[in-house]
């Protein structure tokens, strides 16, 4: 296949991965109170938070657009650390959730 063509298909590639990555997003369904048992966590950024927390956070493994709306709705009802609140993931097992510099509302998390 020449380079032309090998450009054009992952110009194709990554064009549907950002739309359903935007899809995926919209049909979050996310709400506050999915994240309460996480907000003790939120005060460190190093604890274990908790398998009740970790449980919580499998419905948003895969989305982190959704993780931070939900976030960020939360933040206007809590109190929290959005930039501690984003470490939990990795502190429940799920590495690489978070992309690099990931940026969340006026935040940006991630490695």
């Amino acid at each position: 296949m020449a380079p032309v063509k090998i450009g054009v298909v992952l110009a194709v590639v990554a064009l549907l991965a950002a739309i359903a990555g935007r899809v995926e997003a919209a049909q979050c369904n996310g709400s506050p109170a999915m994240l309460a048992s996480c907000l003790p966590a939120t005060q460190s950024s190093t604890s274990y938070p908790g398998a009740q927390c970790c449980s919580s956070l499998t419905r948003f493994r895969g989305n982190p657009d959704c993780l931070c709306s939900t976030m960020l709705t939360a933040r206007q009802q809590f109190t929290f650390s959005v930039p501690n609140a984003f470490t939990i993931p990795e502190r429940c097992g799920y590495a690489n959730e978070i992309p690099p510099h990931y940026k969340c509302g006026n935040y940006v998390v991630g490695h």
